[in-house]
């Protein structure tokens, strides 16, 4: 009975077969506009949607073979897939070879597929007959992977192309994952490029402790990876390593490699878990991590910030005239200018801070008698508006930060300030009262270099080569190794290879000779080294580091008129040169630091699914 039902059919497709035929024959005969092949014959190019209809129809008739994929856990019975082998090799060039070589599934009527989900292939072998197919986010990835197993080129482009275009906090990774292990570079590079720019969230993903140590390497390695602190970074190492301790911390020195710790708070490291693995990854941090790296790119958008008073315009004394200059060397020579004038003129040195995305800077504002207590104000970059936060009882003070926590240094103590409260809290004594030194925070310690003392024997003020280093830890004053060069009004900065460099100033008792004297102080060791001199000898100028470079900028010199250059530093040749960066003015008292801004970028947008059709 079977059998006379499926005879049935296929005469009933014969006829209708033949009827078409017929018809087209008859088409042609009538037709006017024929293209003359010769005497008696005719071109004729049939509408695949006949063809189509016609292979639907009969799609489950004389079936020669059936597909079965991978079953999901879930399922207990899976169907076999009914299909015609010459369609297969029609449409997969891997089922064509497969089917007309001599392996033991081109003689089989079932082939177990185990790489392909079963849903997957079900979704592709109705492609094959159909020539359309709907891609979305839930299969998407699946097919990319199928297809190009089975060689089916348009679905494998309209796939990536669907991705890439949808590459979002829930499915980067699985993606970034998937696709690496196949041959697209054009759908892993903007994967990875998503991933480096929203790390900070993806390192919380279940799908980021998947991934395995190379994968870790590749993104905490960049120079791209956009992260606020570097914290982060550590962070998401150790949590990837107590994921699975047991087979994972073999590559933990491979990973601190990459781990930059200038960039580290002091004492982060200390504060690490004292399990197995936060020791061992504090240690290897400590032994192997990155030293000399350059700031990541998420920094790189760094501005000078610098506050001027000009004192001098065309040989004659022109008062006070602050103003905030914003601009990165690297990348400008243009200076962007503009700010709301102080209340009042201010003593330097500055305090700089990006807070809640804004920029801000903290100065205290000059007083008119030594002795008079000291005005701390605020300048807001986003309102353009400065702020008084308060007067307090420390006079001749200098205001200085460790950690983003501001400290007054005065009347004879170090003085702690809290934000929230805007209030001063007296700390540890100053060892020797002395003023104009070169101040620098360095490792979560504050690092005091020189200054002018007065002299019991003379009742004058002289240069001193002393340093000292104050820990706020422990709230207690550490005596350094003293500078080779006794000065005052000089200028510190951490370079990028962790050594404190400390620039130009005046020597002798009338602070009228500016030096061009250059040293490095090595924390490590309390050594000090003579570096190469600057071009031009200055004091009370600005002295900051972009990237890899220190720049000086501004300040006053005795040894010329008119307007200053400004320096480069390389610490790696050792050498100054001067930069087309110049300033807008003549000599003036400078102030200078780099300010760090997070960049933050719009996520693509998605869209719900992709139809394709042959």
């Amino acid at each position: 009975m079977a059998v006379d039902v499926l005879m049935d059919k296929f005469c009933q497709s014969v006829a209708t077969t033949l009827a078409m035929a017929e018809t087209m024959r008859n088409n042609m005969r009538s037709s006017r506009k024929r293209k003359r092949l010769s005497d008696d014959a005719s071109l004729l190019r049939l509408d695949g949607s006949e063809f189509l209809r016609g292979l639907q129809e009969a799609r489950h008739d004389f079936c020669d073979v059936s597909l079965r994929g991978a079953a999901d856990p879930t399922q207990t019975d899976v169907p076999w897939i009914a299909c015609h082998r010459h369609v297969l090799m029609a449409r997969s060039p891997w089922f064509r070879r497969m089917l007309r070589s001599q392996m033991k599934e081109s003689q089989q009527d079932t082939i177990q597929l185990h790489n392909i989900p079963h849903d997957i292939l079900e979704q592709l072998i109705n492609y094959m007959y159909s020539c359309e197919i709907t891609v979305d986010a839930s299969n998407a990835l699946g097919l990319l992977q199928a297809a190009d197993f089975l060689e089916l080129g348009q679905i494998v482009e309209v796939c990536k192309a669907f991705l890439r275009e949808n590459i979002d906090l829930a499915n980067c990774l699985t993606i970034y994952c998937g696709a690496q292990q196949l041959p697209f570079a054009d759908l892993t590079a903007p994967c990875r490029a998503f991933a480096l720019e929203h790390f900070a969230s993806l390192c919380y993903a279940a799908e980021f402790l998947d991934l395995d140590a190379n994968e870790i390497c590749q993104l905490i390695a960049s120079d791209e990876l956009n992260v606020e602190k570097e914290e982060q970074v550590v962070d998401a190492v150790l949590r990837w390593l107590e994921h699975s301790s047991d087979t994972r911390m073999p590559h933990v020195t491979e990973m601190a490699r990459h781990i930059r710790v200038p960039l580290l708070a002091a004492g982060y490291l200390a504060s690490l878990p004292d399990s197995p693995v936060g020791q061992q990854l504090r240690a290897a941090v400590l032994s192997t991590g990155e030293s000399t790296r350059a700031l990541r790119s998420s920094y790189l958008s760094e501005m000078v910030c610098l506050w001027g008073y000009n004192t001098y315009s065309k040989g004659k004394q022109s008062g006070f005239a602050a103003t905030l200059y914003r601009i990165d060397p690297p990348t400008s020579s243009r200076w962007s200018v503009g700010c709301a004038t102080p209340p009042k003129s201010w003593s330097g040195p500055a305090v700089y801070a990006v807070q809640e995305g804004r920029l801000r800077v903290y100065v205290l504002a000059d007083v008119e008698e030594a002795g008079d207590p000291c005005q701390l104000h605020v300048y807001d970059a986003g309102t353009n508006e400065w702020t008084e936060l308060g007067t307090f009882p420390v006079p001749e003070a200098i205001l200085t930060s460790v950690d983003d926590r501001l400290y007054l240094l005065g009347g004879g103590r170090v003085h702690a300030y809290d934000a929230e409260q805007r209030q001063l809290t007296a700390r540890a004594r100053i060892p020797v009262k002395r003023l104009n030194s070169a101040i620098v925070a360095c490792g979560g310690r504050l690092y005091m270099f020189g200054g002018k003392m007065l002299s019991s024997r003379t009742d004058t003020y002289q240069a001193t080569a002393s340093a000292y280093c104050y820990d706020p830890a422990s709230d207690a004053w550490k005596k350094l190794a003293p500078m080779p060069t006794a000065r005052s009004h000089c200028r510190a900065c951490v370079g990028h290879d962790g050594r404190i460099y400390v620039t130009g100033g005046y020597i002798g008792g009338d602070f009228n000779q500016t030096i061009d004297c250059v040293e490095a102080y090595d924390v490590q060791t309390n050594q000090w080294q003579s570096k190469r001199a600057m071009i031009v000898a200055r004091a009370q100028h600005g002295l900051v580091r972009l990237q890899e470079q220190l720049y000086a900028v501004g300040g006053f010199t005795t040894h010329a008129l008119g307007r200053l250059p400004t320096e480069c530093y390389d610490s790696a040749t050792d050498t100054w040169s001067e930069c087309a960066l110049q300033l807008p003015f003549e000599q003036c008292y400078m102030d200078c630091a780099a300010v760090q801004r997070h960049i933050a970028k719009k996520c693509m947008q998605r869209t719900d699914n992709a139809e394709v059709r042959d």
